[in-house]
């Protein structure tokens, strides 16, 4: 039996909980829900985790032991372009006159 899930238990693999919550109560109630091992998503198991991480890399003494590599085509960086003279700087410029009043006042 599958419960209403939110989403994101859907998306993430991990009961939320609301969820947790909800098979609690099941459980209270003596229904079968089984062990909590089987509503995480096998991503999340330590078995999986430990799959994943078995193997080792080996690190390679320095470059000298690279393979090299041919790119038909040479990349170079883009073309650097300065502005000639001073840059021009962005300022908040502000409202010098205030007709309802009839007193000037700098406002935002």
């Amino acid at each position: 039996m599958k419960l209403q899930s939110t989403w994101l238990w859907e998306v993430i693999g991990i009961p939320c909980k609301h969820t947790i919550a909800t098979i609690l109560d099941m459980r209270r109630n003596n229904e079968n829900v089984g062990i909590p091992k089987m509503w995480v998503h096998p991503t999340y198991r330590l078995k999986t985790w430990e799959e994943v991480y078995a193997f080792k890399i080996k690190p390679i003494n320095g470059r000298m032991m690279w393979t090299k590599s041919y790119c038909p085509i040479q990349l170079l960086p883009p073309k650097h372009h300065v502005p000639i003279g001073k840059t021009k700087k962005k300022r908040i410029r502000f409202d010098t006159k205030d007709d309802s009043a009839g007193v000037s006042r700098m406002t935002n």
